[in-house]
């Protein structure tokens, strides 16, 4: 009889000491993963969080209306290129000055803008593609900022000529950054653009 009543007492006092157990490390669990759920949160709003810049240069009114759409979306600044001698309206006459300013490497003057690429994360470069490179003016701007350390992701419109003509010179005017290189865009197709903007994850 007193052998049963030692058993009972020592399985009862097993079982509470599971239970105990059990509970604390429950606790624990519980304690992890609100941790972890703390990270995760504090990383996405990281990324969300980035001060974001659209700059571009526009001749016909394309790439302006994609910079719009990306500013929109992102919610950030955007500032325009501008030469201080505006681009002919005549066809003829833009392509022949644009083919002597790629030839020439010239750097074109360009309007004032009133803003620092430092004050950024985030710098989207629009631009459409002449003679299968960025026009000058946008050289003349990279020119004149300091990108260091800044993450760059180009996008331009074209009519054929892919982005990747574009990208050694970009690389190689702002070296210190990080360019991304994007995508030819087209302004009647924004599901395309967003798709694009979605999978950046910025």
């Amino acid at each position: 009889m007193y052998n049963l009543i030692k058993r009972l007492f020592l399985t009862t006092i097993l079982a509470i000491c599971s239970f105990v157990m059990l509970a604390c490390g429950a606790e624990q669990s519980e304690q992890y993963t609100a941790q972890t759920a703390k990270v995760s949160i504090s990383d996405t709003q990281a990324i969300t969080n980035k001060k974001t810049l659209v700059v571009y240069f526009s001749h016909s009114g394309k790439t302006q209306t994609v910079a719009n759409l990306i500013r929109r979306n992102l919610n950030a600044d955007i500032v325009r290129i501008e030469p201080r001698e505006p681009y002919s309206q005549v066809y003829r006459e833009t392509t022949q000055r644009a083919r002597k300013e790629l030839d020439n490497d010239t750097y074109p003057e360009i309007k004032n803008i009133d803003v620092k690429v430092s004050d950024y994360d985030v710098i989207f470069l629009g631009y459409p593609i002449w003679g299968g490179r960025a026009p000058r003016p946008v050289m003349t701007f990279l020119a004149s900022q300091d990108f260091t350390d800044k993450t760059v992701i180009t996008f331009c419109t074209s009519g054929g000529s892919p982005i990747s003509g574009s990208t050694p010179e970009i690389k190689a005017q702002i070296p210190n950054a990080n360019i991304i290189e994007g995508i030819r865009t087209y302004p009647g197709n924004e599901t395309a653009t967003l798709n694009w903007l979605n999978n950046l994850k910025l």
